[in-house]
């Protein structure tokens, strides 16, 4: 599966980016580089639930994985304006708009397909990627995602939560991955851009916990079910 995303900033530089996934694991599929920057070192500003063993793993593979992008837009303010386009499977998004919301949501795919353990949740998502979801878009997605791993769970005799009450605590642990690596981002950054885009995908995160009103707007619409 590739995905491929083309910057041109307003009176800016231009990027693109690709990135290669494992069609049934969703990982990405480009190596590691050798020698990483320095604040990507596991120990910068390390995630307070990072379960990773900095001995087996002493950089942090989201922060190696972002370091390009991080780069490029180091110097960039998050309200300047980009047209982006973006290619993912078959389907070509083009979008003028701020930087904060272009790099957020190359940055929350980059993310849930990095390595990292706690986000890695998040990496059936890609799949379905959809740049420039709205909060409705996110939260649909955040629910089916949740609701098939549990049914994939209970497939193989495990216990399921059809309850929706573990959803809350999966997505307090990635809002803690968000705001500790917002932190460790300001390392590689000399303008705002970066850490706002990581401000924008908190948000989002934050609102799919709130999914009683969410789910009684839907009500109606499911009433040939009942």
């Amino acid at each position: 599966m590739d995905i491929k995303y083309s910057f041109q900033v307003i009176d800016g530089p231009t990027a693109s980016f690709e990135v290669h996934l494992h069609p049934d694991t969703l990982e990405d599929l480009k190596p590691l580089p050798e020698h990483p920057a320095d604040w990507t070192r596991l120990e910068v500003e390390r995630c307070q639930n990072c379960p990773l063993d900095p001995k087996a793993s002493p950089h942090c593979p989201t922060a190696v994985r972002l370091a390009e992008v991080a780069e490029v837009f180091a110097d960039i303010t998050s309200v300047d304006r980009v047209r982006v386009k973006v290619e993912v499977s078959g389907r070509t998004t083009f979008k003028e708009t701020t930087v904060t919301e272009a790099l957020a949501t190359l940055i929350g795919m980059r993310m849930s397909t990095s390595g990292c353990p706690i986000l890695a949740r998040l990496r059936p998502i890609t799949r379905v990627h959809v740049p420039f979801a709205t909060e409705a878009e996110n939260q649909i997605r955040a629910l089916s995602n949740y609701l098939v791993a549990q049914f994939l769970r209970a497939r193989e005799g495990k216990v399921a939560d059809y309850s929706l009450e573990g959803i809350n605590k999966v997505y307090a642990e990635i809002g803690m991955v968000n705001r500790s690596f917002s932190r460790r981002l300001r390392l590689a950054s000399r303008a705002d851009a970066n850490m706002n885009a990581l401000v924008r995908l908190d948000l989002l995160a934050r609102a799919v916990p709130s999914l009683n009103e969410f789910l009684d707007s839907y009500r109606l619409a499911f009433a040939a079910w009942e």
